[in-house]
């Protein structure tokens, strides 16, 4: 089978008995987790705070008109602690620009655990229907389900889903309805971290109107935040990021060997600060190139938009395993009209590197996103890979 045949059906059947393996081994960590304090749940039966904490506290503060003040760590991990109902180690802190406010209010109506359930239900289906608007078939969407990714982000009651939709359909609907994909784009400002890619690969092919329209949807964002919570809270979030830089970055305090990224994996290893961004900086560069160049090229637009997607993971200096869900939605771009059989290898070794990234406890998956964008660079540019063979041999 070659790269850009359909699946073989032998092909697809193998896919979907590897996910209902996949979602066996899931049905069984989400059944007991909460017996065993491992997931909503501690020990002691009392909730388990996670990662979604951060959003449940910050969306209570700006309820009760303190929206400034969750980017004052002491204020917000009070609210944290009044989530749970029993306080705990460490602070899961609130790094978001104002306008994802916006979403947590609303889910802070609710109980903590309620909220995180809510969450995760309404943002999961955000994540399949950007698959099924890729591939448009159904089967994919179940295959790109048993992602181990997106166990990562239920365990944790990430946005994975979220990021991972916006910027699936939007890349998916960029053709037939700019407008629309600019909209979903716009939205992506809640994690500007992901956007530094999109811009060049929009430029590189003149998709005017979809640039308008995500810088208009990113103005409207802002301004419905700063009519909801005070003009305050901008300089509160721009004043916090300075110090979430040194915590996060500089002192590691949310722990280097669980960053995913250039710069997360170089300080693990030992690297200084300044060494660490010029291996982000290299990266970033080299990427911008990439799919600057890419995207000047007609044709391969499948294999075009898995580069940004990967790209957009590689990028970003301040990136989580739950974040690898953007890389389902680069290989359903990738390989939704077939892949041949070394691709299938490097996909199973990229959910193996998923997977062994916790249960190490090292940043495996850091080379995840360079293996996919890997994979696409060689459908843009075969040449390459006949290149490398004729080399090789």
């Amino acid at each position: 089978m070659t790269a850009t045949s359909a699946p073989a059906p032998d092909d697809r059947a193998l896919a979907i008995r590897a996910a209902f393996a996949f979602f066996a081994l899931y049905a069984v960590f989400f059944s007991t987790g909460p017996l065993f304090g491992q997931w909503l749940l501690d020990a002691e039966g009392r909730p388990l705070q996670a990662d979604f904490v951060n959003v449940w506290a910050a969306g209570r503060m700006a309820i009760e008109g303190r929206a400034a003040d969750v980017y004052d760590w002491a204020a917000h991990r009070a609210y944290e602690v009044l989530a749970v109902g029993h306080d705990f180690e460490g602070y899961f802190g609130w790094h978001y620009p104002p306008m994802f406010l916006l979403v947590a209010a609303p889910l802070s109506l609710l109980p903590y655990v309620a909220s995180q359930l809510v969450w995760t239900a309404v943002t999961l289906p955000i994540y399949a229907a950007a698959i099924r608007l890729i591939c448009r078939r159904w089967d994919a969407v179940l295959i790109a389900l048993a992602f181990p990714a997106v166990a990562m982000n239920v365990a944790f009651g990430q946005n994975g889903f979220l990021t991972a939709g916006l910027l699936g359909a939007g890349l998916a609907l960029l053709d037939r309805r700019p407008v629309a994909a600019g909209i979903l784009i716009g939205l992506l400002t809640y994690k500007p971290q992901f956007g530094a890619l999109i811009p060049i690969a929009l430029l590189a092919c003149g998709h005017w109107r979809a640039i308008a329209s995500a810088a208009a949807t990113a103005l409207a964002a802002a301004g419905a935040a700063t009519l909801a919570f005070g003009a305050e809270v901008w300089p509160a979030f721009l004043a916090s990021t300075k110090l979430t830089n040194h915590a996060v970055l500089e002192m590691g305090w949310a722990n280097f060997a669980e960053l995913v990224s250039p710069f997360g994996v170089s300080r693990w290893l030992g690297l200084g600060y300044w060494s660490a961004w010029m291996v982000q900086g290299a990266v970033m560069a080299t990427l911008a190139a990439l799919v600057w160049s890419a995207w000047r090229r007609p044709g391969a637009d499948g294999p075009k938009r898995a580069l940004l997607a990967a790209g957009c993971v590689a990028a970003s200096p301040y990136a989580y395993v739950y974040d690898l869900t953007t890389l389902g939605v680069a290989l359903a771009f990738l390989l939704k009209d077939g892949c041949a059989p070394a691709e299938r290898r490097a996909v199973a070794l990229v959910c193996l590197l998923i997977i062994a990234e916790p249960l190490s406890g090292t940043p495996l998956s850091v080379l995840a996103a360079p293996i996919v964008a890997a994979l696409a660079i060689r459908r843009i540019w075969p040449g390459l890979a006949r290149w490398h063979a004729v080399a090789a041999a």
